[in-house]
């Protein structure tokens, strides 16, 4: 503040309710007066919230910020912050029953369109090992996608949609629910499976489907729990445990520490593939 004011903002610990991800935070002032007696129309940009990089508190604030030093005093100072984010799963059964059971209905539809082209195929023939190996070609293919598309994509240096919607999801507080919206994972996933019937025998692309959408809802639900409270049991070396933990860490350090790295997801071992899991002192 060029015209030396004081300003002094109080904040309070807020409960979050009815939290819904994808919207902002929002910081607003009133009834700011100066000494002098004008108002002051220039508020500081909302400060950072806590950001240790397990923190589990980064929706509360309780803190004082004084600007400026000399020449006029602020009267009074309201400060509204309006959190609109719900309250995300504790525990591993809270975070599956929210998945698979809460307002957002993709997963669920996944597993049935999942169900439904596993049927389409089992009417066909019995599965063979070329159907083996086209299914675990696209779950690889997927691998791959995720890393790809997550740094040339939604990380890109020009605008689209996608790359909007991305920076939304990085400038929500790391807690919160994260799951895509139902039209956007099934006109996705028949997209795909459309452009699989145009190059494969119906067979096949029902296989190739199967493999893809499996590996999707792998992701999905990745995703999804990493941005919870949810956690590894503390100790635990078995494979699950460790998967978990390292796509965790991982995507915390995409989050919080930069997000040119730590770009893969369900397989942390992508990163290490193409150069993007450096030691924390290159980072």
């Amino acid at each position: 503040m060029g015209d030396g004011v004081q300003l002094a903002m109080s904040f309070t610990p807020l409960q979050p309710q009815n939290f819904r991800h994808g919207h902002k935070f929002i910081l607003s002032m009133k009834k700011v007066t100066c000494s002098n007696g004008k108002p002051f129309n220039n508020p500081s940009p909302r400060p950072a919230l806590s950001s240790s990089l397990f923190s589990t508190t980064e929706s509360e604030v309780n803190e004082q910020i004084i600007i400026g030093t000399k020449n006029a005093q602020i009267n009074s100072v309201q400060v509204i912050e309006e959190l609109d984010l719900e309250p995300v799963p504790t525990t591993l059964p809270e975070a599956v029953s929210r998945f698979f059971l809460g307002p957002d209905k993709g997963p669920i539809l996944t597993v049935a369109c999942i169900g439904y082209f596993f049927i389409s195929r089992w009417t066909l023939g019995s599965l063979s090992m070329t159907d083996g190996a086209v299914m675990l070609t696209s779950v690889v293919f997927w691998w791959l996608q995720e890393h790809w598309m997550h740094g040339h994509l939604l990380h890109s240096k020009f605008d689209w949609m996608g790359k909007t919607i991305h920076e939304d999801h990085h400038a929500t507080p790391y807690y919160h629910i994260s799951i895509d919206p139902a039209w956007l994972i099934l006109s996705w996933l028949w997209t795909v499976h459309a452009m699989l019937r145009l190059a494969l025998p119906l067979t096949l692309a029902l296989s190739a489907t199967i493999g893809y959408a499996s590996a999707g809802l792998v992701y999905i639900w990745a995703h999804y729990i990493v941005h919870t409270k949810a956690r590894p049991i503390s100790g635990h070396t078995d494979p699950i445990s460790t998967w978990w933990h390292h796509m965790r860490t991982n995507h915390i350090r995409h989050h919080r520490i930069n997000h040119d790295y730590w770009l893969g997801f369900t397989v942390p071992l992508i990163d290490d593939i193409f150069g993007t899991n450096p030691p924390l002192s290159q980072a």
